[in-house]
């Protein structure tokens, strides 16, 4: 029986609905973005010609357990994976629009920051040609 003179507290009512709003509609999503854009991520480094080894295993690994975790949460409701599939379409296609991923070194502490080279962004793309040709 239900009773009736319980009151519920309208902030853990809504976060109760923010949690499930996460987890059920958001989260999938995400995983479907984060396991694609990390095998994408995985291919890219993977072909660059100087790449050590422990990083192409790292790269590698850390993009299987993504995948994983991400099937590993879809198959706990069937009703998670169209929002898992709208995450891997999203990815897939903002990975279709990126040109380059560059390494950018930053001055004041040294650190190298990755930088997304879009296609449509022809100043960037021949600046980045006229930078590989220099150092070829």
């Amino acid at each position: 029986m239900v009773d009736k003179t319980l009151l519920i507290s309208p902030n853990g009512l809504f976060l109760f609905h923010l949690k499930q709003l996460f987890w059920a509609y958001v989260f999938p999503v995400f995983m479907g973005l984060f396991s694609v854009v990390s095998v994408q991520v995985y291919s890219r480094v993977g072909s660059v010609r100087d790449i050590k080894m422990h990083t192409a295993f790292l790269c590698a690994s850390t993009a299987a357990m993504i995948n994983l975790w991400g099937w590993s949460h879809m198959i706990r409701t069937p009703a998670m994976i169209p929002f898992y599939g709208c995450g891997v379409g999203l990815a897939a296609a903002m990975m279709s629009r990126m040109f380059a991923i560059v390494q950018q070194q930053r001055t004041r502490w040294k650190v190298k920051v990755p930088r997304v080279i879009w296609k449509g962004n022809r100043a960037e793309i021949e600046a980045m040609k006229a930078r590989m040709q220099r150092a070829a």
